[in-house]
């Protein structure tokens, strides 16, 4: 009785590890030579071991398990008699669900020969004991509980393999992880939907714009969220959006708490009693703090566009450019890729889009392109406050088509 070949989890492309989808036989069953034994699962594939020769298997692995390349997962025996029945249950004797490895105890773990085999996942800091290791090994063994979950604020979010696969490629960039992804919208006469004189004068549209993300992102938390040093994705509960401000005390993210449960008039009440707050150097650690999604708006800088960096413990920030000659303004976000994907961002800026636009279109506060004289660039806006009749359609001498007033156009 005795081992004919062991099968090991093979390398493929970038992935450290494979996800074992599923056994093909059951545990000691006779198979021939090139039955299909087992499908694994990289973040790119599927990959198929066949059986080398005719024997009895013996799986070292169970479904869902994340083997690392190189592993030992399957054993062909001469016979079904050399196959340990306990030699399959050590995962399950070990397996504990909400208990995940810090990256100083994965290094640990694979550093020792007595545990190689072993799902790094599911070691317990029991197992640990007889390895010559320091008491505080134990600590080593992160587990996020209910209750600290629950302090936080914070809810886990499963993640399918192939993003796991994609974090941890993503975790050693020296970018970060980091992405932006920007949309045009058309801007809005401030005039029209806001009430305090300082969005007025300057034509910030900053209020509205914080009302309709922290609305929309109701339906997109993969943006309300963080990936943690563990690389697990947690979602935030509640929507709190931040307001970057620097003006002469520095950098500071004003916090407005539930944000998405406040009407437009409420966020705007808010904001202006934060910037007084952050002029009188008054402000208290809890509204500078607990933020879950920043936006930063540099409309008044003459900015076109920016890519911010995102704040600790956030997946991403917003960033507001001022309003171009098309009446236009871009917003930008930056986004941690190892959350989530540009297709997913890129359905919330559009959203973004529609929700503001369509809100401006309702209250008749849309500022429409702005068309010119072609010979004096006066804008049609500032025609009609002259009382002027408006611009005049014609063709010129190449045939082009071109807007001119009534001045002009006495005078061409």
């Amino acid at each position: 009785m005795s081992i004919l070949s062991e099968l090991i989890a093979p390398k493929n492309d970038a992935d450290n590890e494979v996800l074992v989808r599923k056994l093909l036989f059951k545990n000691k069953a006779k198979v021939k030579k090139n039955d299909e034994l087992i499908v694994l699962e990289t973040s790119k594939t599927a990959i198929i071991l066949d059986a080398p020769h005719d024997g009895f298997v013996e799986y070292l692995v169970t479904e869902g398990e994340e083997l690392q390349v190189g592993n030992i997962a399957i054993r062909i025996h001469d016979s079904a008699d050399s196959i340990n029945n306990n030699s399959t249950s050590i995962e399950k004797q070990l397996e504990d669900k909400n208990k995940v490895l810090s990256e100083k105890a994965k290094k640990f773990v694979k550093s020792k020969n007595e545990l190689r085999n072993i799902h790094n996942r599911f070691i317990k800091s029991s197992d640990l004991k007889n390895l010559n290791t320091k008491p505080e090994i134990e600590s080593l063994s992160k587990t996020l509980t209910t209750k600290e979950l629950d302090k936080l604020n914070v809810e886990k979010y499963e993640l399918s393999f192939s993003k796991k696969s994609e974090i941890r490629a993503l975790s050693q960039s020296a970018h970060k992880a980091a992405s932006s992804i920007s949309v045009d919208i058309f801007a809005a006469s401030a005039d029209r939907i806001l009430k305090e004189s300082l969005f007025v004068e300057s034509n910030s549209s900053l209020p509205l714009i914080v009302f309709i993300v922290a609305n929309t992102l109701r339906e997109y938390p993969l943006l309300n969220a963080f990936c943690s040093d563990e690389n697990e994705v947690l979602l935030y509960r509640d929507i709190s959006l931040g307001v970057a401000m620097d003006i002469d005390d520095g950098l500071k993210v004003y916090s407005i708490e539930n944000t998405d449960q406040l009407s437009l008039e409420e966020i705007e009440n808010k904001i202006i009693f934060g910037i007084n707050a952050y002029l009188e150097k008054s402000l208290k650690p809890e509204q500078i703090t607990n933020s879950t999604f920043t936006i930063t708006d540099l409309s008044s800088y003459g900015v076109s566009s920016i890519a911010p960096i995102i704040n600790f413990n956030q997946g991403a920030i917003l960033a507001v450019s001022s309003i171009n000659q098309s009446n236009q303004f871009t917003l930008t976000l930056t986004f941690d890729h190892r959350i989530t994907e540009g297709k997913y961002v890129s359905m919330f800026l559009n959203n973004v889009k529609e929700r503001f636009e369509g809100f401006c279109k309702i209250n008749n506060a849309l500022i429409k392109h702005s068309l010119r004289c072609d010979k004096c660039f006066k804008s049609l806006e500032e025609d009609a406050k002259n009382d002027g009749i408006g611009l005049i359609k014609i063709v010129d001498k190449k045939g082009n088509e071109k807007h001119i007033c009534k001045v002009c156009f006495n005078g061409w």
